[in-house]
């Protein structure tokens, strides 16, 4: 995933980082803490093909939007 890519959908989205993850916690279901977007937008980790897949999906972007 280029980090820029879930900064870029977080941004159209109108979210901080902790707002994102409070979404996908509450919303989405998702376990994917404000750290964890930081590190995946930075380049420092890199979400797993699972968790990839259900962000894809939480978010409404293919997969291969994060790979661009």
């Amino acid at each position: 995933m280029k980090n820029l890519r879930l900064k870029y959908i977080r941004s159209k989205m109108g979210f901080t980082q902790k707002e994102l993850a409070n979404y996908l916690q509450e919303a989405k279901h998702l376990k994917i803490s404000r750290g964890t977007i930081a590190k995946y937008e930075s380049g420092v980790n890199f979400p797993s093909k699972i968790t990839l897949k259900a962000l894809s999906k939480a978010l409404e972007v293919s997969e291969d939007f994060f790979s661009r």
